[in-house]
């Protein structure tokens, strides 16, 4: 070592022999990248340097390790949790190892956050870092499994701004900018015909030339650079070596990065701003064993996939929320007693993050919604200081909430400049999804359950950047669907997702590609609460729904709500158009002698869409019952309604009652579907009480509808012993009665709707035990590679 006052090395005792520390010092070259310098480390500074930026690298390895062990840990909760057997018990194997590895990742954040400081929500960044690229080759290879050579070691080096502000006069720094102002490119970063950042290559070989004197005199003395320099010539032509490729290769590599990134569409720049350098270091690019230089890209692994274009500095992020296996959602109104459970719920993001703001999404455990002034774009960024609920409390326990929002609902605003620094327009994107009940697989008959499914999480909405600004779409409280412009729309506060302290909400909308699962996740919740009023979603909303329901069964041909989609219908609006369609299938005057005709093709759709039934509202049901039980003149004088024999009438009609019959679930739904068999068009009211009086009135105009013509009773029969039901000949009342006596008095959770004719409602009378057991939660990332 060159200076006196420091010892060469230190000498400790211990039980086996004495071990002398000896601190190995040599002169390193650097490029760095926003100021264009070659840095040459002394002798004198190097082992202070090396030891600086090795801590850094050792801190954010040791966190994204920790990351991905955590992942691994709840993948192996997930599939031990996804067999055939009892929900094991809070000290099992998987959940303490689930716990273990989440306490030792909140100590791996502890440590670097200390390092970095805290994440500002004000000037939305943490401290600077600088970043700087070895111009040596320092790398090792090492034989894999398959006996292949892999090269690994340092790639990217970074120290704090304030280290290195502090410890500059020790480092020698030549600039590569050019001094020649007139030719207008004093730097290698210059903008194509596109108007794209880009490394001038030319340029930088130029720069190259132009400063190889000074270069040459100061690169002698550093060890290790004699070969490079004997190879290089006064053009400036030599390979200079960085992870293998020469210095114009790497800025190939950028360029090419930048150009053909297809995962961040967004960020299309070569960006070398302090946030970029920011987010290359906290997706872990120094270590990562996941990086290609030749392709500028870097996989990130953890319970959060990720993509990092290198050049740009920007990452394609997917991450569920609160975890992959989400967490048990209830709802409790103010005044009331009782918990309503709306099943395991769970919110893939898929976003492209950049900068500081996108920096945050990686090192922070909780996170939040910002928006912009004009409240047309969000973002998602770190919280700091927040911290996600325990995973055993998000796997068990679960989260309860109150309808109404809360002061941290509303969230932050964010200056429009972070926006574009976070590369955040449109980016906030992904879906609202719930645990479908899993379908016994030895029940696979023909609408033995619409819910069947494997078990997996599923999309009812989508989150996009382009509904973020519709007004009034959070009215109704912390979770609350309305109908806007032609769509149902969902309002999520994001304390629903991340607990206690996540501030604001994100808009989820219901597409032509997520209508059916949106109608099975609507009737199951339904289902779930006995068919009480669904407070979650707003009135005008529930009726606009039920009135799809019966529009699209009528035109079946027809995609109806991409009609409204495409029109940008308000709820009133489909009400006006169910209006117009509902007076002509009940005019029963020789002024439409069509309606006969139309109310025969909906009992055809009926008996042709049977499974659609289950998804219903117990409103549409019963005006569907209306609809198919309207008769006059004309309808006598039609032959379609006769039989073969001519001797019946309506045989298609009374097909179509029995389907939706056979589709109510519960006696509490059996009453509301006859109660709202009127011409009201049965919009939905807040108490869904019952008029038992009119369903005994709607009950015998049923049994005379179905016994008119044929005694409907013997046909009734042949359709039960088709679907291997037991019978006996029984009048049209005495069946109605048999139908009521076999539906369950309360929901039985847990399992697929059936119809309720099947074996399969018929042998679950009671809530499965062991769901959502059986299921599936994606897979995570390979288990962490250990640092070089």
């Amino acid at each position: 070592m060159s200076e006196p006052e420091k010892p060469v090395g230190e000498g400790k005792t211990s039980k086996q022999n004495t071990i002398v520390q000896v601190k190995h010092q040599s002169g390193q070259c650097y490029f760095r990248t926003d100021t264009e310098e070659v840095v040459i480390i002394g002798a004198e500074a190097a082992g202070e340097f090396e030891e600086h930026w090795q801590d850094m690298l050792l801190l954010m390895d040791a966190f994204h390790q920790a990351k991905a062990r955590f992942s691994a840990a709840v993948e192996r909760y997930g599939v031990a949790h996804s067999q055939s057997q009892p929900v094991p018990a809070a000290s099992d194997k998987q959940m303490m190892s689930v716990t273990q590895a989440e306490q030792d990742l909140q100590k791996k954040r502890e440590a670097l956050q200390k390092k970095l400081g805290e994440f500002s929500l004000d000037g939305m960044k943490y401290n600077d870092v600088v970043e700087l690229l070895p111009l040596k080759d320092t790398r090792r290879k090492e034989k894999q499994a398959n006996g292949k050579s892999k090269a690994v070691g340092q790639r990217y080096v970074y120290v704090t701004k304030k280290y290195y502000d502090q410890n500059q006069k020790k480092f020698r720094q030549v600039s590569l900018k050019s001094a020649d102002k007139k030719t207008g490119k004093e730097s290698i970063y210059s903008r194509d015909s596109h108007g794209r950042v880009r490394i001038d290559t030319q340029k930088l070989k130029e720069q190259l030339k132009l400063k190889w004197p000074k270069l040459k005199a100061e690169l002698k003395d550093v060890p290790g650079m004699e070969e490079l320099l004997k190879a290089t010539n006064k053009e400036g032509t030599a390979s200079w070596e960085v992870f293998g490729t020469d210095l114009f290769g790497w800025a190939d590599t950028w360029n090419k990065s930048a150009n053909y990134n297809k995962a961040v569409t967004a960020a299309v720049d070569v960006d070398i701003s302090a946030g970029a350098q920011f987010m290359r270091y906290a997706t872990n690019l120094g270590a990562s064993a996941e990086f290609n230089p030749a392709e500028g890209k870097a996989s990130i692994q953890g319970e959060a996939k990720a993509s990092l274009a290198v050049a740009s500095g920007a990452a394609a992020i997917e991450l569920f929320v609160p975890s992959r296996v989400g967490w048990p959602l209830s709802l409790k109104y103010n005044n009331d007693t009782r918990l309503f459970d709306l099943g395991k719920f769970r919110v893939k993001v898929a976003l492209q993050a950049a900068a500081f703001v996108g920096a945050s999404v990686q090192l922070e455990a909780q996170l939040q919604v910002v928006t912009s002034p004009n409240k047309q774009q969000q973002a998602l960024t770190g919280l700091p200081g927040g911290r996600l609920p325990s995973f055993r409390e998000q796997a068990t326990t679960g989260k309860v909430f109150f309808q109404q929002l809360d002061k941290e609902d509303q969230g932050l605003q964010a200056s429009a400049e972070v926006f574009v620094g976070a590369r955040a327009e449109g980016a906030l994107k992904g879906s609202m999804q719930w645990l479908k009940p899993t379908a016994p697989e030895n029940m696979q008959k023909a609408w033995g359950g619409l819910l069947k499914s494997t078990g997996d999480f599923t999309d009812f909405c989508t989150i996009g950047g382009n509904i973020a600004g519709l007004a009034g779409a959070g009215a109704g409280g912390k979770f609350h669907c309305t109908f806007i412009n032609g769509k149902f729309c969902f309002h999520a506060a994001a304390s629903l997702c991340w607990g206690l302290g996540a501030k604001g909400g994100f808009i989820g909308e219901v597409g032509v590609l997520n209508i059916l699962e949106f109608q099975v996740w609507f009737a199951y919740q339904l289902y779930s609460l006995d068919y009480a009023f669904f407070k979650i979603v707003a009135e005008d909303a529930f009726n606009a729904f039920t009135h799809y329901c019966i529009l699209q069964i009528d035109a079946v041909a027809d995609d109806v709500y991409k009609r409204y989609g495409d029109l940008k219908y308000s709820a009133e609006s489909v009400f006006k158009e169910f209006s117009v369609f509902f007076d002509l299938m009940v005019d029963e005057t020789k002024r439409n002698r069509e309606a006969s005709k139309r109310r025969n093709q909906l009992a055809r759709n009926t008996i042709n869409k049977e499974g659609d039934l289950l998804h219903f509202t117990p409103e549409a049901k019963g005006l569907l019952l209306y609809l198919l039980t309207r008769h006059g003149t004309w309808d006598h004088l039609d032959t379609d309604n006769r039989g073969t024999a001519l001797l019946d009438i309506y045989p298609e009609r009374k097909d179509a009652i029995i389907c939706v019959l056979r589709s109510i679930q519960t006696r509490r739904e059996w009453d509301l579907v006859l109660c709202r068999m009127t011409a009201s068009t049965a919009t939905a009211t807040d108490n869904r009480g019952c008029d038992m009086d009119k369903v005994r009135q709607h009950r015998q105009q049923l049994i005379e509808f179905l016994d008119e013509g044929f005694n409907r009773s013997g046909d009734l029969i042949k359709k039960e012993q088709s679907l291997g039901a037991t019978v006996s000949q029984e009048t049209g009342a005495v069946e109605l009665d048999r139908i009521y006596a076999r539906l369950k008095k309360t929901p039985t959770l847990g399992y697929a709707l059936a119809m309720n004719n099947t074996d399969f409602y018929r042998l679950h009378q009671e809530s499965n035990p062991h769901f959502p057991q059986r299921c599936t939660f994606g897979p995570c990332e390979s288990e962490p590679s250990q640092l070089a």
